[in-house]
């Protein structure tokens, strides 16, 4: 589980180097464990910017409305965009059984 030092260091990390995607990343992954939602939201944004076409990244911000008021509509959004695109195929049934598994 995350903490709020783990958070800290992961912060500075990310203003050292904010192009390095795994500490953005980690950055995400902690301030959501933190429910710190805004700020995971905003990091997610700029990776986003970086990496456009990569659907993991897109999905994991689509994932945020859900996880502050439950909202799978984003998600459903995004997968439907990203099916049209075919380097996309094998990824989409994962996160959809995601998406059905949160839907309940």
């Amino acid at each position: 589980m995350a903490d709020a030092a783990e958070h800290k260091r992961l912060h500075a990390r990310v203003q050292l180097e904010p192009r390095n995607v795994r500490y953005s990343a980690a950055l995400v992954e902690t301030a959501t464990a933190l429910r710190r939602y805004d700020e995971a939201e905003a990091v997610q944004r700029q990776i986003v910017a970086q990496a456009p076409d990569s659907l993991r990244q897109v999905a994991t911000l689509a994932f945020m409305p859900f996880y502050v008021r439950g909202s799978v509509k984003e998600i459903e959004t995004a997968l439907a965009v990203a099916a049209r695109e075919p380097r996309n195929s094998a990824q989409l049934p994962l996160l959809r059984a995601r998406v059905g598994e949160l839907a309940g």
